[in-house]
């Protein structure tokens, strides 16, 4: 048992070692391009986009940003993220892996995703049928990125 408590605290080390060298590299460039991101783990993306805060990162958005990518949204000032006509927000309700490797619904973790947004992405959310209660159905509300001009957020040059 101890072995195996071993290994997870090594791997865990190692995929921080991982992150952390990733978000440097991205911090030296100082921009960073999302075209097709279907997203993934929530704890990922939210210590990447820590990262990019800290590092004062600009994010262009030119494309596919959908599930835990559109948290970028909340995370980063408003003035670091901009938007091209091609950029598209995809988001669903949040939803957590059971036993049988099967997506869940899950109300809290649905509150904390709509909470994370800015007020305008929220309620454009909510004007348009709101994050579903099932996580069977996975539905996605999309917006797009002249939509997000609207609310404040830059056109990219």
């Amino acid at each position: 048992m101890a072995t195996s408590r071993l290994r997870a605290l090594l791997l865990v080390a190692v995929f921080a070692g991982i992150l952390a060298s990733a978000s440097t590299a991205l911090a030296a460039r100082g921009i960073y391009t999302i075209y097709h991101d279907k997203g993934g783990l929530l704890g990922e993306y939210m210590y990447r986009y820590e990262q990019m805060r800290r590092d004062g990162t600009q994010v262009v958005v030119d494309g596919r940003c959908d599930s835990a990518c559109t948290m970028l949204l909340g995370a980063l000032p408003i003035a670091n993220v901009c938007v091209t006509p091609r950029a598209r927000f995809g988001f669903h309700s949040g939803y957590r892996i059971d036993d049988y490797n099967r997506p869940v619904y899950s109300r809290e973790a649905t509150r904390v995703l709509l909470n994370h947004y800015p007020r305008p992405v929220r309620n454009w959310i909510n004007a348009n049928g709101g994050l579903p209660n099932s996580a069977r159905t996975r539905r996605m509300i999309h917006l797009s990125g002249r939509q997000l001009v609207t609310m404040g957020y830059r056109q990219c040059n």
